[in-house]
């Protein structure tokens, strides 16, 4: 037996399992879900004529992101509106739609609640923007 030509054949099967696995791994990844990050939600909320004023004529006030909030579904966050009746805190979930889209959804709707800012990142709505009040 030629140990030379073992070798060479051991080398050539070792290379083509290297080859033929990175060929195999390098198959097209889906792109990764879009998240909803904050800056998405602030600038969409930024909006006056959002669905959330246009009842009882309402301004924006607050928005508040836990400070795990990462823009995933299941994730949440809480948007204080006012007018001059006073004010509501509305609670937003992220989920898939029917086409399988992150949207977010109005879960809760509460009046005359304000949330504790400390707990939260928090941003206030002020001179046509949002303000980061606590920014860790």
């Amino acid at each position: 037996m030629n140990w030379r030509r073992v070798i060479y054949v051991a080398l050539v099967v070792f290379v083509a399992a290297v080859l033929f696995r990175n060929i195999s791994g390098t198959k097209p990844q889906p792109p990764p879900e879009p998240l909803f990050d904050q800056q998405m939600i602030l600038r969409e909320f930024k909006q006056l004529g959002h669905q959330a004023y246009t009842e009882g004529d309402y301004q924006p006030d607050s928005i508040y992101f836990p400070y795990d909030y990462t823009g995933d579904r299941g994730d949440e966050f809480y948007l204080t509106i006012k007018n001059k009746e006073g004010i509501a805190t509305l609670k937003y979930v992220l989920k898939k739609n029917s086409s399988g889209e992150l949207e977010y959804a109005l879960k809760n709707r509460w009046q005359d609640v304000n949330l504790p800012p400390d707990r939260f990142e928090s941003y206030r709505f002020e001179d046509n923007d949002w303000v980061n009040t606590n920014r860790l």
